[in-house]
């Protein structure tokens, strides 16, 4: 099995920088890109990861509300502050 096989949720990308438009994640079902705040400790890059992943886990092509983005917004900020 190689690292990635066990990912399911292959519509969530991180995408490395490499590209010149830095660190960000992206749910490639409703468009949603989410553009960490640059340097992070691992251990909140790690939250962040996992907080996009289960945000958009079930996330439908059609898009998401704006009601889940504004939480989605909020839950970013809260990691990225420690709180």
């Amino acid at each position: 099995m190689t690292p990635m096989e066990h990912i399911k949720e292959d519509w969530i990308i991180l995408h490395d920088g490499t590209d010149g438009r830095g660190l960000r994640y992206e749910c490639t079902r409703c468009g949603r890109v989410y553009a960490p705040a640059l340097p992070l400790e691992v251990e909140v890059f790690v939250a962040l990861s996992k907080a996009f992943t289960r945000h958009h886990k079930r996330c439908r092509p059609s898009g998401e509300s704006r009601a889940s983005s504004e939480i989605e917004t909020r839950i970013a900020a809260a990691i990225e502050s420690g709180a």
